[in-house]
């Protein structure tokens, strides 16, 4: 394994990693340089917290979302196992003397992350209920003014889950990113 793991670390950078499996904009980075922050993919990031290091094909998120290389970068960013990760690299990148089923990499990849959008749903799902018990129990308008901003995240929590239950994977992978970020601002303190 650690052959295969040495010549996926050969055949492809750290920035053809970030550009491949995340939706992660790098045309505004300094990709030239040796290390550079970007905003973490991994987490609501209003200055860059992920530094890119070039050099050695690696990441790290200073808010704490973890680091590594490319394959644990692919494995983070896909939601799937390290040893996994290594399988659909070591089939994206045409790497030989690796003993896998070709098209069944993906699919679980794909199977799994589907499963992780499904959970998130009912997650979702009930989270929309109990915020729409929130709203149906306001009797005053001091309640109001206090959570007022309970009808906005219902409407969040129904866009989230209307993207989740598209057929587009690039839906989806957005949707993951944005739960993430209102899960962890919103905190729903109701």
């Amino acid at each position: 394994m650690s052959f295969i793991c040495n010549e996926i670390r050969k055949n492809i950078s750290i920035i053809e990693a970030l550009e491949e499996y995340t939706t992660v904009d790098l045309s505004k980075s300094r990709i030239e340089k040796q290390h550079f922050n970007i905003r973490c993919p991994f987490h609501l990031d209003k200055s860059p917290s992920l530094t890119i290091n070039t050099d050695t094909n690696s990441w790290y998120c200073w808010a704490g979302c973890g680091y590594g290389d490319i394959i644990n970068h692919v494995s983070k960013a896909m939601n799937i196992s390290n040893k996994l990760a290594i399988k659909l690299l070591a089939y994206d990148l045409g790497i030989s003397n690796f003993n896998t089923q070709r098209i069944d990499i993906r699919q679980k990849a794909v199977k799994d992350f589907n499963i992780y959008c499904k959970d998130i749903t009912e997650n979702l799902k009930r989270k929309e209920y109990s915020l729409r018990e929130i709203v149906a129990n306001i009797t005053t308008t001091t309640e109001l003014e206090e959570i007022g901003e309970v009808y906005h995240d219902i409407a969040k929590l129904m866009y989230l889950s209307s993207l989740f239950k598209s057929d587009s994977i690039e839906d989806k992978i957005y949707a993951a990113k944005k739960t993430r970020e209102i899960t962890s601002h919103v905190n729903f303190k109701y």
